[in-house]
């Protein structure tokens, strides 16, 4: 039987659950208030809008129901809260306040006869509804980084002064009877030529399991928090709204190596959370850059297209799945594990076990069994499992990645994975893997990237599991 505490979080993570659904609709109808009764004060109009009336009183219940999820939701009650989540959910609490006492002198402001107090209550409307925009917006900040909305909104402004100059430079061209320009790849992502010897960094080898391990939770396999993808070296190496994320050879006007120098107090700091990178890793980075933050290969953005290994289940949850994984997923939460969908229109789920308190282990894994069938992502990075839980791989048969960095997983796990029909990744640094497991991983049809470096494994057994395997990337950085 579970223990109340445990019975009663796990309410408690359902209704903050409820938080994203809840709090969009009070603030629009606030907005919406507001716009009304700003064009009704402009059109010299006496009285309160019928609209304006039932609004209010319908966004002041929202308002309040979504200030209680978003003050129990796991984010908001896993220890103390960063400066914005506490910022974000005070502004709630002011919100719903004031959306209640404008509630409740609608009524005395709608029947009175002289326009100064409709006027006090139109200017209290506006605002409020200023203060939810900006509750609103720090909200969106949390869970798509800050500025989500402003880089965004260079990124479009960028694309498109650069698709009309190329618009009038092929225009101009064709007027003046000239060829058309060609367009070749940045320098900084052409395969390696004659200068390559000169080249101390291996981006593949060495650039890409830094990144991978530290950076690609948020920035990598088609995520951009805060707009920022570094899994494209093109995007990654271009200017965007006069920001350069990584400017080739210029390591001090790059934004990647000032947010992971920053000070450990600092909230702009990367990665937010777990290990910062060492100096001989910002020292890397710093060198990469320097060399002009060269690749082996053209720009993802160019020529990505889907593997088949990590295509999801193209298809939604039966009701069935959605009651178990609901079940599942609220059984995880209060201990801090997340189980989710990839994303609104497939089965396939993420679990992430990096962020449990205390540390996840291999019981935690074994629960998940009821709905493994589902899971597509693994993040188990640093967490508590060891090959205890290697059967419980077993059910995961549409498993695409990976992450036991810096587990107790070895051998036996990396057999047990090796099994899975589908899986596509494996990260197994800093782990007891040797070269048994390794030439286990080798076995596999599916299997395209195994990140080992900081493992037990040797030279040898990566020369072995590397000429068995043509196909496997064995990753190794330093």
């Amino acid at each position: 039987m579970e223990p109340a505490n445990v019975v009663s979080d796990a309410w408690l993570d359902f209704v903050g659950s409820l938080h994203p659904a809840l709090v969009h609709f009070p603030i629009a109808l606030a907005l919406v208030a507001a716009a009304v009764e700003l064009w009704r004060a402009f059109a010299r109009r006496g009285g309160i809008a019928p609209f304006s009336f039932t609004a209010i009183w319908i966004a002041a219940g929202g308002a309040v129901l979504a200030a209680v999820s978003g003050w129990v939701s796991p984010e908001a009650r896993g220890g103390s809260p960063s400066g914005d989540i506490f910022l974000h959910r005070w502004l709630g609490v002011i919100g719903a306040s004031a959306l209640l006492a404008l509630a409740f002198t609608v009524v005395r402001a709608r029947d009175s006869q002289g326009s100064r107090a409709q006027g006090k209550w139109r200017t209290a409307l506006v605002a409020t509804a200023m203060c939810l925009g900006a509750e609103g917006s720090l909200g969106g900040d949390l869970v798509h980084g800050k500025g989500h909305i402003t880089d965004a909104l260079w990124r479009a402004i960028d694309a498109t002064e650069r698709g009309q100059r190329a618009d009038a430079e092929a225009a101009a061209r064709v007027q003046l009877g000239a060829p058309p320009s060609v367009v070749t790849a940045p320098s900084s992502v052409l395969s390696p030529g004659a200068d390559s010897h000169a080249w101390k960094v291996d981006y593949e080898a060495q650039v890409v399991p830094l990144l991978t391990a530290h950076c690609y939770e948020c920035h990598g396999h088609g995520k951009k928090k805060g707009g920022v993808r570094l899994d494209d070296l093109d995007r990654l190496t271009r200017e965007q709204a006069g920001k350069w994320v990584v400017k080739p050879g210029d390591p001090n006007a790059s934004l990647l190596i000032k947010v992971v120098t920053l000070g450990a107090d600092d909230e702009d700091r990367m990665p937010p959370e777990g290990d910062r990178l060492n100096d001989d890793q910002v020292a890397l980075l710093k060198d990469w850059i320097s060399e002009g933050a060269h690749g082996a290969s053209v720009p993802a953005s160019a020529t990505h297209t889907p593997d088949p290994g990590w295509v999801a289940l193209a298809r939604a949850m039966t009701p069935d799945e959605r009651a178990q994984v609901d079940a599942t997923a609220s059984l995880l939460a209060s201990r801090g594990i997340l189980l989710r969908p990839l994303s609104a229109d497939t089965a396939s789920l993420e679990l992430d076990l990096s962020r449990a308190t205390p540390v996840a282990g291999d019981a935690e894994l074994i629960r998940v069994a009821g709905v493994a069938g589902l899971v597509a992502s693994i993040t188990a990075a640093r967490s508590g499992l060891t090959d205890g839980s290697a059967a419980a791989f077993a059910p995961l048969i549409e498993l695409r990645a990976i992450r036991l960095d810096f587990t107790a997983a070895g051998d036996a796990t990396a057999g047990a994975l090796a099994r899975l029909p589908h899986l596509h990744t494996a990260n197994f640094a800093g782990t007891p893997l040797t070269d048994a497991g390794l030439a286990a991983l080798a076995s596999s049809s599916s299997l395209r990237r195994v990140f080992v470096w900081s493992s037990s494994v040797t030279p040898e057994g990566i020369a072995s599991a590397r000429h068995a395997n043509p196909n496997l990337s064995v990753i190794v950085g330093d």
